[in-house]
């Protein structure tokens, strides 16, 4: 892998103090956790530092990710990719939402057909790797995903979504078990009380200068936070929606799969409501 210059002066800096630029930087996290908006964030990033900070979202493409992260400053992908073959030692930062709420969030967003690949009828596990999900077994042939969710109760609906999200949380705890050197990871909760500081946090963490961390703290301002802006692609943005949505049929699925999980990300214990 290139590395970058982690010293030299950004040459189309005109003036702005601080702007440095780090080596190549590794983002994570996972579908229905804020991806848009940094994204979108980044955008603004690029267009500030005239196409200095390149980045690329990978989806959770993890193999096309192992092969082309390098060629950006920053790299993200909602996976775990094989640590064993990424050619990077540096800096990783992590976005981590309650996994419970992952399930509430992803069912009422796939219920109606948000994205292509939830309207494809009767799905090959290749169509769901964009987003790194499962077909769940119940699901009959004749079906989309969200046609399928469709013709649920939301119980039903939330336990689909539980069986979707099997590798997600998959992902998620390799990452909370992997031991990585540098990892820094920040909470849903944090990130939307101040998602100008956390995108500064991050941009930090990877070794940007004061300039460049001053204009993501600036861009994540201008697009909103995600608890604040009103767009199609959040319907509630609120933390800890499984207490009010999840029933103890779907809080003792969830703790029978993926009990450990909560407390391996800093959050509470499932218990039946």
């Amino acid at each position: 892998m290139t590395r970058r210059d982690t010293g030299a002066p950004d040459p189309a800096g005109r003036g702005i103090p601080g702007r440095r630029l780090p080596n190549q930087a590794i983002h994570v996290s996972y579908h229905k956790n804020l991806t848009v908006f940094f994204d979108a964030t980044m955008r603004l990033v690029r267009k500030a530092t005239l196409g200095r900070v390149r980045h690329k979202h990978f989806n959770s493409e993890a193999e096309r990710f192992l092969r082309e992260h390098g060629a950006y400053t920053i790299a993200s992908l909602n996976n775990h990719p094989p640590l064993d073959s990424l050619d990077y030692t540096g800096p990783v930062t992590q976005f981590v939402r309650d996994p419970r709420d992952l399930v509430v969030s992803g069912y009422f967003y796939h219920l109606r057909g948000a994205e292509a690949w939830t309207r494809i009828v009767d799905p090959a596990p290749g169509d769901f790797a964009v987003v790194n999900g499962t077909i769940p077994p119940e699901m009959p042939a004749g079906l989309s995903f969200s046609g399928y969710l469709q013709t649920l109760s939301v119980e039903d609906g939330l336990l689909a979504e539980l069986a979707f999200r099997r590798h997600h949380f998959d992902a998620m705890r390799a990452w909370a078990r992997c031991g990585w050197p540098n990892l820094l990871t920040l909470h849903y909760e944090e990130i939307v009380r101040d998602y100008g500081r956390a995108m500064a946090r991050v941009l930090a963490h990877h070794g940007f200068g004061p300039g460049v961390q001053a204009i993501g703290r600036a861009a994540a301002r201008y697009r909103g936070s995600p608890a604040g802006r009103r767009s199609p692609h959040v319907r509630n943005p609120a933390p800890s929606q499984w207490h009010r949505t999840f029933t103890p049929k779907v809080a003792d699925a969830f703790a029978a799969r993926h009990e450990d999980l909560p407390a391996l990300l800093g959050y509470p214990p499932t218990a039946s409501t």
